[in-house]
């Protein structure tokens, strides 16, 4: 009998391993727990997740770090290289003037304007630099191009400072009507805040043709009725003063142009009457030649 309960208590043993795997799942739960329950986890957890969101940040920005163009509206702002003080790492080379056509600038009389805000460069003196940067909203933008008013505030026509292709004339919502000439050797030059434009594309302008009127525009709209005038070198924005005469010879040029051209009228309206008169007419047109001259060469 008790060799028959030995065999039935060996069998029954064989028969029940259910203990053991429930002891091993019971004992396999507290390692991961304990695991997770050490101090060190959930910090590394959190320092790993932070780091990988900024270097996603980081990557964001530094795709359009080297050269961000924002566009809005028409509105093209080159802001490569800009420093923390304003400043620019870039150093273009500028020259006076391109082909044989001298600049000239985009107004009937350079004396009756101001430069209201002036081309940003980056060689100049912060207080320069800070004079030349453009606020719109929360954002800030370097003036790549002159800002001209008159005293009062009127409007002025704009005239074609050099010959040329229209190859833009249309209106944008933040900067208004604009026009862009096209000339030799890979020159621009573009003209911003118009309150109207008598250019359409494709046409062909010369030097000191009338291709709109200043006005006014959202962007800089604190200085009233002003023309927004920028000059391109192959298709990069350079400083207009380099291609421009100083205002006070090109006004001086332009009162010497106009006191010739009305001498020209007065001789031209006068009728010799006897040889004596003919040589006085002449001698009349070859002054008025000469100061013609000399007015356009202290333009240049």
């Amino acid at each position: 009998m008790s060799e028959q309960n030995r065999t039935n208590q060996q069998s029954q043993e064989q028969t029940q391993p259910a203990p053991a795997k429930k002891e091993e799942t019971r004992h396999a739960a507290p390692a991961w727990k304990k695991f997770l329950g050490k101090k060190w986890v959930y910090p590394a957890t959190y320092m790993v997740a932070a780091a990988i969101i900024l270097s996603l940040v980081w990557a964001y920005q530094e795709s359009g770090k080297n050269k961000a163009e924002t566009e809005d509206g028409g509105l093209t702002v080159d802001q490569s290289g800009i420093t923390a003080d304003g400043g620019q790492t870039d150093d273009p080379t500028l020259p006076a003037s391109a082909g044989t056509e001298t600049m000239i600038w985009p107004v009937a009389d350079p004396s009756a304007v101001e430069v209201a805000m002036p081309y940003f460069d980056s060689e100049a003196d912060a207080e320069a630099r800070q004079a030349a940067i453009v606020q719109y909203g929360n954002e800030f933008y370097t003036n790549m191009g002159l800002v001209l008013v008159k005293p009062d505030n009127t409007t002025f026509d704009v005239l074609a400072a050099m010959s040329g292709t229209v190859t833009r004339a249309e209106k944008l919502p933040i900067v208004g009507n604009v026009v862009e000439i096209t000339h030799k050797d890979g020159l621009k030059t573009y003209y911003q805040s118009l309150s109207n434009v008598s250019v359409s594309l494709n046409e062909q302008v010369k030097q000191g043709q009338v291709i709109g009127q200043a006005g006014r525009n959202e962007l800089e709209k604190d200085f009233g009725v002003h023309l927004h005038f920028e000059v391109l070198e192959q298709d990069e924005p350079v400083n207009p003063e380099s291609y421009l005469p100083m205002i006070g010879d090109a006004a001086a040029g332009a009162a010497e142009d106009a006191e010739a051209d009305s001498a020209a009228d007065v001789d031209a309206a006068a009728k010799p009457s006897d040889a004596g008169d003919e040589t006085g007419e002449a001698v009349a047109d070859t002054d008025h030649e000469g100061s013609h001259e000399d007015g356009h060469a202290s333009i240049e």
